[in-house]
């Protein structure tokens, strides 16, 4: 599994995914994997259905994207929500895998934060960095008989946190892909 971070201000462009997965696939280990592909849909959602139809349209064997945001049960929308739950409990397994060396870099890990000179040693230590930026913050409620909002984020003071979303969402998207696998298999061009 792979995770691509790709900031806001860059324009997407749908041919940086579908060429990276057309280069992993002339890896030998890889040219029989599943690609699965997990999309956060927390912005607008004409862009990440037109990501997904690029995707979709460019019929790359035994990949998917997950269909995880709003909709009916039985017919869901391209991406996956990404909630304040969702970070903080990805963010605990994420520091915890780390800790406990549960998460390996290969040397050609790529991100637009590596470079020829980046050993994965580096990577892990810009993935801590990025981590130790998310904090929990309550937004006290003006009006008394409402709630606090508490928001959990990794932006504080202008923070970074492409790489450890492109983390989080690709460990979630496992987990995603495999809770609903015969749906996706039945989906998937072989």
């Amino acid at each position: 599994m792979g995770a691509e971070a790709i900031s806001y201000t860059t324009p997407f462009e749908p041919t940086w995914v579908i060429d990276h997965c057309r280069e992993l696939r002339k890896i030998d280990s890889l040219k029989n994997a599943h690609f699965v592909i997990g999309i956060e849909s927390n912005g607008n959602g004409t862009e990440r259905q037109h990501q997904t139809w690029h995707i979709e349209g460019a019929r790359l064997r035994k990949t998917t994207v997950l269909k995880e945001s709003g909709g009916s049960k039985s017919k869901k929308l391209p991406g996956i929500v990404t909630t304040d739950i969702m970070k903080e409990t990805m963010s605990r397994k994420l520091k915890d895998d780390l800790d406990y060396g549960r998460v390996c870099f290969h040397s050609q890990f790529v991100t637009k934060f590596s470079g020829p000179k980046v050993t994965p040693s580096m990577m892990k230590e810009k993935i801590l960095q990025q981590l130790s930026g998310f904090k929990r913050i309550t937004i006290p409620n003006s009006q008394e008989y409402k709630k606090d909002k508490v928001i959990y984020t990794g932006k504080m003071h202008g923070g970074i946190d492409d790489l450890v979303m492109g983390l989080f969402l690709s460990m979630y998207s496992g987990v995603l892909y495999q809770e609903n696998l015969e749906k996706y298999r039945a989906e998937m061009i072989l």
